[in-house]
């Protein structure tokens, strides 16, 4: 499988990491016929050391940036972290 096909790269701006991540543009039902989009990434714990809420994450090929408002570690070494666009 190519990772390129997959995976979307961020840059932390609080490290500087670059990494590869699955990015998810979801939408949401806020309440009945109102839909959210809340972006969300799915990556490597290893990849996101000391991650906290306020980091922002900048989507290399757009340039968009993202902070984070959540952390959800599943326990098995991958994160979904919750972002809203700055």
């Amino acid at each position: 499988m190519n990772n390129e096909q997959f995976a979307d790269d961020f840059i932390n701006a609080r490290t500087g990491l670059t990494i590869s991540v699955l990015f998810d543009k979801e939408f949401i039902t806020l309440i009945e016929d109102v839909e959210s989009l809340t972006p969300a990434i799915t990556c490597a714990d290893e990849d996101i050391p000391g991650v906290i809420h306020g980091d922002i994450f900048t989507e290399v090929s757009t340039s968009m940036a993202y902070s984070v408002t959540g952390n959800q570690p599943d326990g098995t070494g991958i994160t979904l972290l919750i972002l809203s666009a700055d």
